[in-house]
């Protein structure tokens, strides 16, 4: 059947949404779905599956190599500064300055630190271990419903600072720069432009969504227990300067050293080590903290491995190159065939990584030949790749869902409109200004 290929695809997505909606483990769903997938599109199953290149296996253990070290040395941080103190201490010193009435202003703080931590070069892991244990006492004081930290979590890391701010130093920012020889600051202007459209709109709708959940009377309640994240605090908390330290050291470091290579990694490792020397007589068991990051480092990897392994296999199915490619076909301007493709592959993958990279291969030379300019295709791809850069299956939500103890409809509840809503604004903000 001509279109059993296509089919497939969008059965195989239905599956991973499914089947992870439903509690099963993300490598069991990824395995089934991408069985689907690959059986609909004629493919060699176990090759595909398990082979060495081009397969399941190979990209999930791709994505290891490349991202655990960044996992690990960030659970090993988070673990330390929560198990000081540390994160309590910084959580009363953001009460004292907002104020115990203000829960909007919270929310606003939470926004700002997740949107300073990932323009930084913090990755989404280290942002949701740190941020989350970080907001949990402030959300309980002020008595604010915990399903909305998705708001602000997800839209500081996931809209301006990945794919809108100039320098931005997330995957998707750096894949065109290397596929197009772009830099990271293309199209400065519109990118600053698109993320004031993006940042109003978060704004807007965090105050919207806050007003209505209180206008229910909803209230915090403690999901700790369920996300198996409930740790004893030391009585004596460390001083702001102390909690603090580690996290300016690791902003500092990544900034100042941008271009060195792996400079992520050497930033966490100065940061746990300066929270170690600093913080010690505050972390009940060093040993017993470090061993504790290190595990749930390791359920964070596997599951965002899946989950990406599973996007990026849909790429590689015949229908859904030819899918791909037929969208060029559409008899509009280049620049609208392009943000419609990509918005559609964002879609499809429920990757801001996989959708980037697709459209690059798929439509770059096609865009440049048609006359745009490569900074401009740099930052409209990025951008409009993003728009549904969190979907059930997305490994960020998988992750988030899990450590939040919210699961997947209440984390999708609010971070589908947030990145959706936030990089849809930016696009439209950046495409009428160009």
């Amino acid at each position: 059947m001509e279109y059993l290929g296509m089919i497939g695809v969008i059965l195989a997505l239905l599956t991973m949404i499914f089947m992870i909606t439903r509690g099963y483990h993300a490598a069991f769903a990824g395995l089934v779905a991408s069985s689907i997938l690959i059986v609909a599109n004629d493919m060699p199953l176990l090759e595909t599956l398990v082979g060495p290149e081009a397969s399941f296996v190979a990209e999930m253990g791709g994505f290891i190599i490349e991202n655990y070290m960044v996992v690990l040395l960030g659970s090993v941080l988070a673990t330390l500064l929560e198990r000081s103190g540390a994160t309590y201490t910084i959580a009363q010193k953001v009460i004292e300055i907002v104020g115990a009435d203000h829960p909007y202003s919270v929310m606003l703080a939470i926004f700002l630190i997740a949107c300073i931590l990932t323009y930084g070069g913090v990755s989404f892991f280290v942002v949701i271990f740190m941020v989350l244990p970080m907001a949990r006492p402030l959300f309980k004081t002020l008595n604010i419903p915990w399903t909305l930290v998705t708001i602000p979590i997800f839209g500081g890391m996931s809209t301006v600072t990945m794919s809108m701010l100039p320098g931005a130093p997330s995957i998707p920012n750096i894949l065109p720069a290397n596929y197009l020889g772009t830099p990271l600051t293309s199209e400065a202007f519109l990118g600053i432009a698109a993320s004031a459209g993006a940042v109003v709109f978060i704004l807007l709708w965090m105050r919207y969504a806050l007003k209505q959940s209180l206008k229910r009377g909803e209230g915090y309640v403690d999901v700790e227990e369920q996300a198996g994240t409930l740790i004893a605090v030391a009585e004596d908390l460390p001083s702001i300067g102390r909690s603090v330290l580690p996290i300016i050291s690791l902003i500092l470091v990544i900034i100042i050293f941008g271009d060195v290579p792996y400079i992520a990694l050497t930033a966490l490792a100065c940061a746990i080590l300066i929270a170690v020397v600093s913080m010690q007589s505050y972390i009940p068991d060093v040993k017993e903290t470090f061993n504790d990051g290190i595990h749930a480092s390791f359920s964070t990897i596997m599951v965002t491995a899946n989950t990406n392994a599973f996007a990026l296999m849909m790429t590689y199915a015949p229908d859904f190159q030819a899918f791909a490619a037929n969208l060029w076909q559409l008899s509009l301007s280049p620049v609208i065939k392009l943000s419609i493709a990509c918005v559609l592959l964002s879609f499809l993958t429920g990757s801001a990584i996989s959708a980037t990279k697709v459209s690059l291969e798929q439509f770059a030379h096609l865009a440049l030949d048609a006359g745009l300019q490569a900074p401009y295709l740099h930052r409209l791809i990025v951008i409009a790749s993003s728009s549904f850069g969190v979907m059930p299956h997305t490994g960020s939500l998988v992750t988030y869902a899990t450590l939040s103890g919210l699961g997947h409809k209440e984390s999708l509840k609010y971070s589908l409109p947030t990145v959706t809503g936030a990089n849809i604004v930016g696009l439209i903000v950046f495409l009428l200004l160009s």
